[in-house]
Parts: C-alpha cells; structure tokens; sequence
C-alpha cells in the first residue's frame, strides 16, 4: 500500500503550502491595511466569496512561494529527482511535437464536452481578476503548471512507477486526483482528461519538460482570455466562437476526440523508450 500512499505526500504539501503561504502573505497584508480591510469585510455581504482586488497580488504571491517551496520540498523528501524532472537533453523535440497536436485537440474535444454540460465556474471571477496583473498571469500560467507538474506526474506518477506500480495505473489514478484537487465543477472533468494526456507525455519523456510546456500553454490561454475579455470569458462558449451552430461545434469535437486519441495512440506506440525499466532509470532518484 506504501507505493499508493506514499504520493500522497507531496499532495498534502502543496496543499499546506499554500494555506501556509496564503495565510501568512494576505494575513500581513490585512494587518498593514487594516482599516480597509475592516470597512471592505464590514460592507461584503455573506456568500460573495470574492477577495478585493487590491488582495490578489498577495494571493498570487501565496501560490507563487509555496509553488517553489513544494518543489523544493519534494526533492529533500526524494520523491523526485530535479536533474532528471528538468533534463531537456533527453527531450525526443519530434514526439513532444506530436505530443502537443494530440494535446490540442483533445482539449478543444473536453472543453466542448464540458459546455455541454453547463458545470457552473466558482473561480471565473477570482481567475479574472487574478489574470489582470503580471504577477497574477505569472502565477496562474507559468509558476502553477509547473509546480503542479512536478507534484502529480514526477512526484506521483514517478514515485508510484518506480516502486512497481503499472504505468497506466499510476498515470490514471494522479489524473483522477489532479482533477479532484482543482475543487471547481467545471474544472473537474476537464483537468482529469487532461492530467491523463500529460500523463502520458510525463512518463514518455522520463520528467516533466514536456508536459510543463503543454501545461504552460492550456493555462496560457485563459490567462489571455480572461485578461482580454475579463468575467465576460466565463459566457463564451466554443459554439459561440463557432457562429452559435451546436451541431458543426459538436462534430467538429468528435472529429478532434478522434483525431486527438489516435496521435496519442501513436506517440503512446512509437515513442521511443517506452518500456519501465528505462523510466526507471532515467527518473532514479535514489529512494
């Protein structure tokens, strides 16, 4: 049970990390704006869950720190291997090529997939206002994927690959997780389809380079989204993108779900170093 238990961990750091780093950064901002913060909380009536926008650069200050300290976290504990996580040299730059078209439409496929199903969005005002400053779209876009990389596929994936679990078991079990953790409605379904691609892209590549970029870019996106359009991205729909036609929209995401599982089948099939003993080795971090 150790191997299933164990990537646990690093989870639960990240986790702590960021209610650490949260509480202590937005708590001392609190305390130095004291008398706004009393005259905001006083005027806020219950259930509007939003943060003034003057308290978004602390919080995304929280996940920027407690992002690089669950790195760094991680490779005291051994659960991963940094030389290995950030080795670009053993990048194959053509599979990661065909990783990233068969990243692309499957994401256009689960995003339509998940419109469909009209899941509310409780962080698209918070993502919003988060996304309107540099250290906001720092956060969401670069310093988040990579930290949240390096925790569910090297640190889970890894941990649990090297300690004999079966790669598809460990790659599906930390997408099901990663999905979980983002706690948003919408956000569920789409984040496990994805952590099941980057998944695949992470163990392929032996660390966490690829699937970073892939990561950077999907979350690169919304940022932009958001920072344009503001709260009014959380309305539009790819069918809205599409002339307002459900029916060519849907059979343009079949067409991508198709196309995209049959590149990933192939980067799955032809990538080279595909056997555990190789993933092993190349990922070994002495534990």
């Amino acid at each position: 049970m150790k191997k299933y238990l164990m990537p646990i961990v690093p989870i639960l750091v990240y986790f702590f990390l960021q209610v650490f780093f949260a509480v202590l950064i937005i708590g001392l901002y609190m305390v130095a704006n004291w008398d706004e913060m009393s005259a905001f909380f006083k005027n806020v009536k219950y259930g509007d869950g939003v943060l003034p926008s003057d308290m978004m650069p602390q919080v995304c200050l929280s996940l920027i720190f407690s992002g690089l300290f669950t790195v760094v976290l991680c490779y005291l504990l051994k659960f991963a291997n940094a030389k290995h996580a950030t080795n670009f040299a053993a990048v194959n730059w053509r599979f990661a090529l065909i990783g990233l078209c068969g990243f692309v439409f499957i994401v256009f496929a689960t995003d339509v997939a998940v419109e469909m199903f009209d899941l509310p969005d409780e962080m698209g005002e918070i993502f919003a206002m988060m996304s309107g400053s540099v250290v906001g779209a720092l956060s969401i876009a670069v310093f988040g994927p990579i930290a949240e990389e390096y925790v569910f596929r090297e640190c889970c994936i890894g941990y649990m690959v090297r300690h004999g679990v079966k790669p598809w078991v460990a790659i599906i079990s930390s997408a099901v997780v990663f999905g979980l953790v983002h706690g948003n409605p919408v956000q569920i379904p789409f984040a496990m389809v994805v952590g099941v691609v980057l998944g695949m892209v992470y163990y392929k590549t032996g660390n966490i380079v690829v699937s970073s970029m892939l990561h950077i870019i999907n979350n690169s996106v919304s940022v932009i989204m958001y920072a344009h359009y503001g709260s009014e991205a959380e309305e539009m729909t790819m069918e809205s993108l599409f002339g307002g036609s459900t029916a060519l929209v849907i059979a343009l995401a079949v067409v991508a779900a198709g196309v995209g599982v049959g590149i990933m089948c192939y980067y799955w099939r032809k990538h080279p170093d595909t056997n555990v003993e190789s993933f092993k080795q190349r990922c070994l971090c002495g534990d």
